[in-house]
């Protein structure tokens, strides 16, 4: 009897201590009904569930494991010793699953760690952690022996491009390069060429004016002339015009074209070419919004951006999609619907959007409204990524047919897209999202930015006055001198010098000194005790200076694209590490590149040196 009673008296226990857990049981079914009704195919419910789904005040939800934290779990080592490679393996599979096709942190930070391997498997592991990061592609390239080299160096090229932060570091270096090297290869070009017909003005100033000043008094009343502009504060844009000044009114009429040409370009290197270096560079902080849009499609969002775009979701279709993505891969498929909802993904147009919200669809279980969008994304654009992704949820289904014919259409949209998609599967859960186009990314920074400040201070160096901070009075004093310049170069007539006694003689020169010279027209004179030096000292110095072969060659224009090769070859190779710090994006391939670029326009300088030293034989 007593042993009955105690049997009782544990089921009754038993039975009571298994209410929470049936209580539970029945709390999580109905958590997950609106998720089984879809799979059951009754997307109408999904509305509901999509509102009733985002977490409230009174009953907060779970926190949600950032993207970053699960490729960082994913990346630890299981055991001692574990080999680079699988452990990369782990952390491109947990990426996949998320639908990440770059996981820009874990590669950025496996680029800067030490002691994982070799440069060569870590820069590999780097580019199969985010294919689409120019730093990882420039890594590879240094690293890789022999013929690997230049396949990892032009696909990295073409990465500068498809990368937000590259691009926009990129332009802002190579416009402030532009912008100096315009600059001081005019400026070189403008004082070579007072320099170069400095005796030419100071001889014809000693006919035409009065005063019967010699002509080297007159040449250094033309010294005074060109320095006096940087002398009253206009630093190197006053030495620039001061050089035209001297050297427009006696030039030939294809020399004085070439002059004008290299005063405007040093004109727009000062303002234009300067403010768009200027307004790349503010662009890089422009907006924390467009940083946000582009950080929630490689690895997170924070808690203060998440707020920016909720704020601005309403009106801003890529920060709702933002916002979904990031909704989605910490699993929350009820936030991301709403917030593609918001963006009107069911009336866009938009491939992004569609793409997308079929991944969404298809991770709640709806494949069947998954792969109406994917085929509306694909009549949008025909990308490789949306045929693949079509192909994956038509393989789920055991619809072999269509599997087939949207891998023929990824794999005639871009082999190459689709080889990486297939190489990155791992598995049949991978579907990729597509970022929001760097493209629209990059306009919204440029459009935020506000360089002036930048801008201002990038100018500094190119003189304090009014002509580099008033870009109009600068128009208009360039005007003013070729007005004057074309008046006082009507009457000039040109001088020569004589090879023999070196005496400069024009036909106003009534004095002829004896001598053997055809100019002079005297017999028996004697040669300059510096003309040997002369002899010896002009083929180095034609080959030395820029843009001096073309003047001597008569060939000016040729001359000024010599000084300007040489000064933008300069501007590279000082400026190859960027104007600003590189956002770990370019990594090793930014100087690379403009290391590249310097060397090729050196060849530049060479050659059309070459061409007028040629023309003079």
């Amino acid at each position: 009897m007593a042993n009955c009673l105690q049997r009782r008296v544990r089921r009754a226990a038993g039975a009571l201590c298994l209410v929470p857990g049936v209580v539970l049981c029945f709390s999580a079914g109905a958590r997950a009904a609106p998720d089984l009704e879809r799979v059951a195919g009754r997307p109408a419910t999904i509305a509901t569930e999509r509102v009733s789904a985002r977490p409230s005040a009174s009953q907060p939800a779970a926190a949600p494991v950032a993207p970053v934290v699960r490729l960082a779990r994913a990346f630890q080592p299981r055991a001692a010793g574990e080999p680079l490679s699988e452990r990369v393996a782990r952390a491109r599979a947990e990426a996949s699953r998320m639908g990440m096709w770059n996981a820009e942190p874990a590669a950025r930070g496996l680029l800067l760690a030490d002691g994982l391997g070799s440069d060569v498997e870590r820069s590999r592991a780097a580019v199969l952690l985010a294919p689409d990061l120019p730093a990882a592609w420039g890594a590879l390239a240094l690293a890789s022996p022999g013929l690997g080299f230049g396949p990892a160096l032009l696909r990295g090229l073409a990465e500068m491009e498809r990368n937000l932060d590259a691009s926009v570091w990129w332009r802002a270096t190579a416009w402030h390069v532009l912008a100096w090297g315009l600059f001081a290869g005019s400026l070189l070009f403008l004082v070579v060429s007072a320099i170069w017909l400095a005796p030419t003005a100071a001889h014809d100033l000693s006919h035409r004016l009065p005063g019967q000043l010699p002509a080297h008094a007159w040449a250094a009343v033309l010294a005074s002339v060109g320095i006096l502009p940087a002398a009253l504060g206009e630093g190197l844009a006053g030495l620039a015009v001061g050089a035209l000044v001297v050297a427009l009114p006696w030039s030939t009429r294809r020399h004085r074209a070439t002059l004008l040409a290299a005063g405007a370009a040093a004109l727009a290197a000062v303002h234009p070419v300067t403010a768009e270096s200027g307004r790349w560079i503010a662009a890089l902080r422009a907006d924390p919004e467009t940083v946000a849009i582009r950080d929630a499609d490689v690895g997170g969002l924070a808690r203060g951006q998440r707020t920016r775009l909720e704020a601005r979701a309403p009106q801003d279709p890529a920060a709702s999609h933002a916002l979904a993505l990031w909704s989605k891969r910490v699993g929350r498929l009820g936030d991301a619907q709403h917030w593609l909802d918001l963006a009107s993904v069911d009336e866009s147009t938009n491939p992004v959007l569609l793409n997308d919200a079929a991944n969404v669809r298809l991770a709640a279980g709806d494949s069947r409204a998954a792969i109406d969008f994917y085929e509306r994304a694909a009549h949008a654009r025909a990308d490789a990524a949306i045929f693949f992704n079509l192909a994956q949820v038509h393989g789920s289904r055991i619809e072999l047919t269509g599997q087939e014919d949207a891998l023929e259409a990824a794999h005639a949209t871009s082999e190459a897209t689709l080889r990486e998609l297939l190489q990155l599967r791992g598995d049949d859960r991978l579907a990729v999202d597509l970022p929001w186009p760097v493209a629209d990314l990059r306009a919204r920074l440029a459009r935020a930015a506000d360089g002036r400040a930048v801008a201002a201070a990038l100018r500094r160096p190119f003189g304090t006055g009014r002509l580099v901070a008033e870009p109009l009075r600068a128009c208009g004093f360039l005007l003013l001198i070729v007005i004057l310049g074309s008046a006082l170069g009507r009457g000039r007539i040109e001088s020569r010098v004589c090879g023999a006694c070196h005496a400069r003689r024009c036909g106003r020169c009534a004095e002829r000194p004896a001598g053997a010279c055809r100019l002079c027209g005297a017999s028996g004179s004697a040669a300059s005790p510096l003309s040997g030096v002369a002899r010896s000292v002009r083929p180095l110095a034609l080959r030395l200076v820029p843009g001096l072969a073309g003047l001597v060659a008569r060939m000016p224009f040729l001359g000024w694209g010599a000084a300007v090769a040489a000064a933008l070859a300069t501007a590279a190779w000082v400026e190859r590490a960027g104007v600003v710090p590189d956002p770990l994006a370019a990594g090793a391939l930014g100087p690379l590149a403009f290391t590249l670029v310097s060397a090729f326009l050196v060849a530049c300088w060479a050659g059309s040196t070459h061409a007028s030293l040629r023309s003079l034989r």
